[in-house]
Formats: C-alpha cells, structure tokens, sequence
C-alpha cells in the first residue's frame, strides 16, 4: 500500500519552562505531537529546563542566546522573558526566528512598536498570546452571535486589577481588551482614548472602530480598569 506524503515536524525552541509551560502550553505542545516537537529548551532554573527536555527528548541549552541560534528551529515559543526583558525578540530577529510570546513583558507600548518593525523589516512574525481569544466563554459567545444574537452592536467591559498593580498588568490587560473587542465583533480597532470615569476608582477608556465592508460602524466600546473585587462583564 502506497503512503500519501507525510509533513514534515514544525521544530520548536522553549524559553521558559516554568507555570505558564506546566498549566497552558505543555499539554498543547503534547496534543499537536504530531505536527511539531520541541528541539531545544531554556530556562534560568536548570531543573525546570530538563526536565522539559526529558519529556520532549530534546536539548537542554545553558543560554539564551545558544537557544535562539540552535540550527533546526523552525522558531520559538517565548513562554518567559523573566530578566532578560527584550533579548529574546533581540536574538530572534538576528537569527531569522519566528517567535510566540506569551505573560507579561513590562514595557511601554513605543518600544512594543519598534519590536514590531524590526521584525517586519525581517520578514519575522512576532505573535503575542492574546489569550482573551481562545477563553470558552469567548468561543460560546461567538456561536451565539452567528445563531441567535446578530451581530455585536455595543460592548462594555469591566476589568477588575489589584490597587498596587504595576504599568505592565495594566498595559497586558488594555492589549487584551482591545484585541477582544476587534475579536468578537470582526471590527478593526481605530482609535484608543481616555475617558472620565464618574466614580474615579479606576480609568476608563474609549475604543472608536473603523467601519466594515458595508459601511456599518459599532458604536465605541467601553473598557474599565476598576481597582475593586468585581467581574468582567460584556454586554
């Protein structure tokens, strides 16, 4: 019997072993088996890094940059910056690597923006997490938009962050946020502002969306960062 083509195995780098690997990506990586391996891992905790390797049979590499440049790599999941802060995204467009990037990166949107360049320069694709995406909740509410509720007309949502949380949870959170709201109502984001908030216990911001292929435009969406116990709501 003869066999149809097989496809060849998607190599993949780990930087990053630790929760985010063991709760999200681990099982993921173990499912898609079949389609992509992971070739090489790194991790600032060398117990975490092998016994990621032992799983995957791969090669437990002691830098980062000896990750990024380890010849075979079709390209990187980035599952923690911790201190290295950009070298990761640094390395990976000098060695051509596709990179994958999830958790939270503490930096300003302008350098995310330079990032962005410099891989599109590179002809690199850069693909954050954008979790808020893939939650159930998100994929049941689309079914409900293309069977019984029509097409998303308002959204407000209210996201509930910690008093002393810092500029790079606020900044993840408001990506998130911005990303849904294009996601579920397959608008394309425009323009991102601030806004009054009547209470003055968090910020408040406003989403303004450019108008699809027939002309109709959503009304602009509402995102609130409320710094007390409360939860998201899209309505």
């Amino acid at each position: 019997m003869r066999r149809g083509p097989t496809r060849e195995l998607i190599s993949l780098g780990l930087i990053g072993a630790g929760p985010s690997w063991e709760r999200r990506y681990r099982a993921a990586v173990k499912r898609l088996s079949h389609r992509l391996c992971i070739r090489v891992v790194h991790d600032p905790v060398l117990g975490r890094a092998q016994l990621a390797a032992q799983e995957s049979g791969a090669e437990v590499v002691a830098g980062l940059k000896q990750a990024l440049c380890h010849p075979g790599l079709n390209g990187v999941l980035v599952l923690d910056a911790g201190w290295y802060g950009f070298a990761p995204l640094e390395f990976a467009c000098e060695h051509q690597r596709p990179a994958f990037l999830a958790g939270n990166w503490s930096s300003p949107p302008k350098d995310w923006w330079q990032w962005h360049l410099a891989a599109q320069e590179r002809g690199l694709m850069f693909v954050p997490e954008l979790s808020w995406r893939f939650q159930p909740s998100t994929t049941r509410l689309r079914e409900l938009i293309a069977s019984r509720l029509g097409p998303v007309r308002q959204i407000h949502i209210e996201i509930s962050v910690p008093s002393e949380s810092g500029a790079d949870v606020l900044t993840n959170a408001l990506a998130g946020a911005v990303d849904w709201c294009g996601y579920l109502s397959r608008q394309s984001p425009d323009v991102f502002s601030s806004i009054h908030t009547a209470n003055g216990s968090g910020s408040a911001f406003q989403l303004s969306f450019r108008p699809d292929l027939r002309g109709v435009q959503l009304e602009p969406a509402k995102v609130e960062l409320v710094q007390n116990p409360g939860s998201c709501r899209e309505d």
